[in-house]
């Protein structure tokens, strides 16, 4: 299989493999072509039929986990920072307001011991460009990104559901983390 420079379709590809046989994985990338020569458009309309195909395919819970592993995933940087932040205080409550007070971009609101984050934009270079809705398909892969950050920023086992996406007509992206 010949991959674009580009690694989105290679890293669906690659978690595919681990939800289905090499067969269906080699047909659904075949059916979704993603040019080495990519415009927001293209990259766009790409996202687009790649959620047609796993929704015509896989059930929900399937698609999420297959989308989780396609996240472009937080810098190590990123996730030390926020490693270090979580060690400096006393608990999730003081983390949680460092948090919102450190203009990271996205905030933290807890309810007991769930944690809800939130982005007041959608940070997504692949579909932010374009004014159209996409499949919630589309937006499990940051459950991937948030899932991997909060795991290693607080060192838990989290499950992480997405309630609300911009570009399925929300007015934030929310996702609510519970400690497994």
């Amino acid at each position: 299989m010949i991959f674009t420079a580009d690694t989105h379709d290679k890293k669906l590809h690659d978690n595919l493999l681990k939800h289905a046989d090499e067969e269906t994985a080699a047909n659904i990338i075949r059916n979704i072509p993603l040019s080495k020569s990519t415009t927001d458009e293209d990259f766009f309309k790409w996202a687009e039929d790649m959620c047609s195909e796993l929704e015509s395919r896989f059930d929900d819970d399937t698609i999420k986990r297959i989308r989780m592993g396609c996240a472009c995933g937080p810098s190590q940087d990123h996730k030390e920072k926020l490693r270090q932040l979580f060690f400096a205080t006393k608990n999730v409550e003081e983390f949680a307001r460092k948090y919102n007070m450190g203009n990271y971009g996205s905030t933290i609101r807890l309810d007991g011991e769930t944690i809800y984050f939130s982005y007041p934009e959608c940070y997504c270079s692949l579909v932010n460009k374009i004014d159209k809705p996409i499949s919630k398909t589309f937006c499990y892969c940051s459950l991937g990104y948030t899932k991997e950050m909060f795991e290693y920023a607080l060192g838990y086992k989290f499950d992480v559901e997405l309630l609300e996406s911009i570009k399925t007509g929300g007015s934030k992206c929310l996702m609510r983390i519970k400690k497994i």
